[in-house]
Formats: structure tokens, sequence, C-alpha cells
């Protein structure tokens, strides 16, 4: 038995019971699949159409009026399958008769198993290329027709071949046979330098005015419209792949008249408005000169007022803003005091009276001894929270052991609950500043250590703090992912924007710089003393 590819289906149409019978049990053998047996035309026709197989093999001689030929053409029409024609006549006049359907091929009566199966699987091919040809015809027809471009196909004598929908809108023509007298090299509206790249085999773009009326003088079309048209044309000389040689031109044509005509309208009205303009210009220049002396008379008689009056207010803003900052500085110490004396001691004797009572208790009550010492570990958290709130409140190293001790302080506890690395340089190892600036500096650091502890990702942290004259500078930076522009603006940064009011109360300068995957450094540069003091 021959393998076949696949199970194709087949329709046998023989009216010689033994020959179909046979035909049938080849069929069989040879692994298709026998879609029905039927021995006249009319009957092959309905069962084509019930059983859609992939391929009819059609006796020429069947019983009934319409023979197998005329039976062939009707299924090849209708139902594009193909025919094979079994016959045991090979005279001319029944062949010529075959051939006007196009059969895929003829098997003559007599046939082996070897030639039936050979004859169906080349019709099989052969049909599938068909149809698949077929189809991508197709699919290039409608692409060419609904194509918004207008295309045309010229052979290379310049004769036209093919044009599609858009290319007759554009030209006015009401179906192809009024084009397909059209010659490229006799159009009237080619350019000559055009012609000349076409003769050398290059592609060429331009823009033509067309004329209409030109083309119906010479003939070439029968177009409705008449005028000037503007067109952008691309001209394609289509060459084999494998010889090289030149076969057609494709030329591919753009409408652009509303484009250009806007165009000539739009240069003509910046024409006459240039001309407005500089009328207008003139007239304009002469009041704004009029109008510049008299505000210039008013403006030195007021400018001075203002300028004090601008200097009170921001002298005012300034005094009003160190007054706040004092003020919250000072709620900070307070409350600092409160928590830390106040609540400090009351867990600090809570803390002595459970170890009074785990004395009292005897070592059988393990539950009670085991509870008193979870008790204690608790209270022992607390006193240390109450230490590090009252701390960031405010610092008490800060004024007893000065900035640099307390900052040294401050990058140690951030690098304990961070596990961040820290590095930290003074220059020189001790700086005195005055109490405000020391306050300044100290919750800058604290605001950017915050900052890189919650958004940096950061692995390293380095601090400076440098001396300079006449000014002191603070610098943070880190190894994170870099903050972007959008965040050192944004209006909901409430901890950049406190750093930038603390320092500029100061007569200082923030500077934030970002990297992205490389850090952010932030830098404070702030005077070492006020505007008062000086």
């Amino acid at each position: 038995m021959i393998e076949t590819e696949s199970k194709a289906s087949v329709l046998v149409v023989e009216d010689e019971n033994i020959i179909a019978k046979d035909i049938v049990n080849t069929l069989r053998s040879l692994g298709y699949v026998v879609a029905g047996l039927t021995d006249s035309g009319e009957e092959a026709i309905k069962k084509t159409e019930e059983t859609r197989p992939d391929l009819v093999m059609m006796d020429i001689v069947l019983k009934g009026k319409m023979d197998g030929i005329e039976a062939a053409d009707y299924i090849k029409t209708r139902f594009r399958i193909p025919v094979i024609f079994l016959t045991a006549y090979d005279d001319e006049t029944t062949i010529r008769r075959a051939k006007v359907t196009a059969p895929f091929g003829y098997i003559l009566k007599p046939f082996l198993g070897s030639e039936l199966f050979s004859g169906i699987e080349i019709t099989l091919y052969r049909h599938r290329l068909e149809e698949e040809t077929r189809k991508s015809e197709e699919k290039f027809r409608y692409i060419f027709n609904t194509f918004p471009i207008g295309i045309e196909i010229y052979d290379t004598k310049g004769q036209l071949l093919e044009a599609n929908r858009a290319c007759l809108e554009i030209f006015g023509i009401k179906d192809i046979s009024g084009l397909m007298g059209f010659n490229l090299f006799k159009d009237p509206n080619l350019p000559g330098f055009v012609r000349e790249k076409l003769a050398g085999g290059e592609s060429v773009r331009y823009e033509v005015h067309f004329d209409l009326n030109k083309v119906k003088k010479s003939k070439l079309c029968e177009t409705s419209k008449s005028g000037i048209i503007y067109l952008e044309i691309l001209i394609t000389p289509m060459s084999s792949d494998i010889t090289g040689d030149m076969f057609n031109y494709l030329v591919q044509v753009i409408d652009i008249t509303d484009r250009k005509l806007a165009e000539e309208e739009l240069k003509e009205s910046r024409n006459q408005m240039r001309k407005l303009s500089i009328h207008r210009e003139k007239e304009r220049e002469e009041e704004l000169k009029k109008s510049r002396d008299q505000i210039r008379k008013l403006s030195n008689n007021h400018e001075k007022e203002r300028e004090e009056e601008l200097k009170k207010s921001q002298d005012k803003m300034r005094d009003l803003s160190i007054r706040h900052e004092k003020e919250r500085e000072e709620e900070r110490i307070d409350i600092a005091r409160g928590i830390h004396d106040e609540l400090g001691q009351l867990l600090t004797a809570l803390k002595m009276d459970l170890t009074w009572l785990g004395k009292k208790l005897s070592p059988e009550q393990k539950s009670l001894l085991e509870k008193i010492k979870s008790m204690t570990k608790l209270v022992d958290t607390s006193i240390h929270a109450v230490h590090q709130i009252s701390t960031k409140l405010r610092s008490g190293i800060l004024d007893d052991l000065g900035l640099c001790s307390v900052m040294e302080w401050q990058i140690g506890e951030f690098q304990k609950y961070s596990r961040i690395e820290c590095e930290v340089v003074f220059e020189p190892e001790e700086i005195t500043v005055d109490q405000e600036l020391s306050a300044i500096l100290f919750r800058t650091l604290q605001e950017a250590l915050t900052n890189v502890a919650r958004h940096s990702g950061a692995t390293k942290v380095k601090v400076g703090l440098k001396e300079k004259t006449g000014e002191i500078e603070l610098e943070v930076k880190d190894n994170g992912k870099g903050i972007t522009w959008e965040q050192v603006i944004d209006p909901e940064s409430l901890g950049l924007l406190g750093i930038r009011e603390r320092v500029g109360r100061r007569g200082g300068v923030l500077n934030i710089d970002g990297d992205a995957n490389r850090g952010t450094t932030l830098s404070v540069n702030i005077p070492l003393h006020c505007e008062d003091e000086r």
C-alpha cells in the first residue's frame, strides 16, 4: 500500500459497475477516502454539492443526458474542485471537447494503481498551487483597488497596463477603458529630467502641475476633469531579481491639489499680514516709545519708594520666620524635656517596682517571674524609645557636646537602624558655630538621612562638614538610585521644602543633584554669621 500525505476524499463517477468497484477498491488500498460512487453527470453534481470531495474522478461517457465533460465543467466552475477524466477513448474529438473544461489530467482505461496514485497526487498538488495563486491574486487585486494612493503599471515602452480606482478618481476617468490608451512617455506633462532618469533606470520622485487640458488635446485619455491639478509622483523601474532586466514601471500618484492651493493661499495671506504687520509695527513703536518715556518718568519717582517698602517687608518676613523657628525649637525642647523627665521617670519607677515584685516571688512561681521579666524588657524598650523621641525633638548633646559630636552620634544611630554603611568627614575636626546654625545643620542632616533610608535604596552614605571662608558646607552623598528632577521640585516633598526654608532663612543655598543608578548628592552652603551679627 502506498502511503499518502493526507486522507484526501475522492468522488468516483463511472457507469460500468465492475470498473467502478475496482476503482473504489484501488483508491481505498492507496489510503484515500471514497466520498461516493455514481454513474450519471446529474448525480455527480448532486453528490459533489453534498460531500464536497477533494477530487472527482469522472468517466466521460455516463448514463443520463449529461456526459462527464459537461458535468466536469459545471463542478469545476461552481465548486472549484479538480476533475480527472477516466476514459477508454483517446480520439482527438473527445480530447478536444475535454480540454475546454481545463481538466487536471486523463487516465486511460485500463490503468494501474501506481498510475491512479500519481495522477491523483499530481492533480491535488496542482490544485493546491492554483488555489494559492488564485487567493494571492485576489488579495493583490483587492489591495490594489482599495489602496488610497493612485497606482499605475506601465510596460517598458510606457504603455499603461493597470490602474487602480484611486488613480481613476484622480484623473477623472470613469473606468479603466478610458485610460488604456495612455502612454507614459507621450504625456505632455512629463518633465524632461524625469525622462532622463527613467532612461538610466533610476527611480524618480517629483511634483508637477498636471495640465488636464493638454492631455485632452493629445487624446491620451478620456477625462471629465479640466484645468490644472497638482500631483506628487513616484516612478520606480521594476526589474527581475534573477536576470536584472526591467519589465515594468510602477507609478504612485498622490493628488496634492488641496494642499498646494492651501499653501498658496497661506503664502498670499502671509504676504498681506507681513505688509500690515510692518505698518502696525511702526505705529506700535511710536506708541511704545511714548509710553516708555512716560513710564520712565513715573518709575524714577516710585522706584525708590518700592525698593524701601520691599526691603522692609522682606526684613519683617525674615524676622517673623526666625522668631517662628525659635518658637518651634523651644516647643520641641519643652516637649522633649517633658517626655524625657516625666515619662522617663514614670517608666524608671515602673521598672523598679517590677524588680521589687520579682524579688518577692518564690522561685517556684516561674510563670509570674517570666511575665515580670517580659514586662521589664518592654519597659526597657519604652525607655529607649522615649530617649530616641526626645533626641529627635531636641538633642541634649547638641548643646552639651557641640555640633560635630552630635552629628557623629546621629550618624551612628542611623547606621544602627538602617544598616547602611556611613562615612563622616569634618574639616577641621572641631567646628564651632552659633546655636541657631547648629540647629539648622543638625535638622538638615536628620532630614537628609531620613530621605536616604526611605527612598534611595543606597548601601553607602558619605557625610561631610567643611568650614570655609565665611561659610560652612554640609554634604550628604549616597550611592542609591538617584533622585529625579520631578522629585526635587515636587511640592509634596515636605522634607526638602523644610530644608530649603531653614537654610534660606539663614541666607544659605540648597543644591540637590541626582544621577540615575549612581546616587544623590545633597549639599547646603550657609554663611557662618547672619546679617544682624555682621
